[in-house]
């Protein structure tokens, strides 16, 4: 039998399923802890946010192979890191000031 061949946008999209499905359920948890952590899930779910749109730009820059296109993907990855290690700091006590 023959089988058809995946089209190279349900290839990229099945490479780029892992991704989006956990910005997804990253979302989804931001905004179920947001009364508990405000601050974080906020700066979470805008990180997410960019991943997601960034996994959309990756689809494009790998069907069309571009140094341009590939840079200004890369950007929006480079502020979705600096957004979770916000996060991650955003509304934390110093220890230090804890054991004074």
């Amino acid at each position: 039998m023959h089988e058809k061949p995946i089209t190279p946008i349900l290839r990229i999209l099945l490479v780029q399923s892992p991704v989006l499905l956990v910005c997804l359920a990253g979302l989804i948890l931001s905004l179920r802890f947001r009364r508990k952590a405000p601050a974080a899930s906020f700066w979470v779910a805008a990180a997410l946010a960019i991943a997601l749109v960034t996994c959309g730009q990756t689809i494009f820059v790998l069907l069309t192979p571009s140094y341009t296109l590939a840079v200004l993907v890369a950007l929006p990855i480079s502020v979705t890191y600096v957004l979770l290690l916000i996060a991650v700091y955003v509304g934390r006590i110093s220890s230090r000031w804890i054991l004074l």
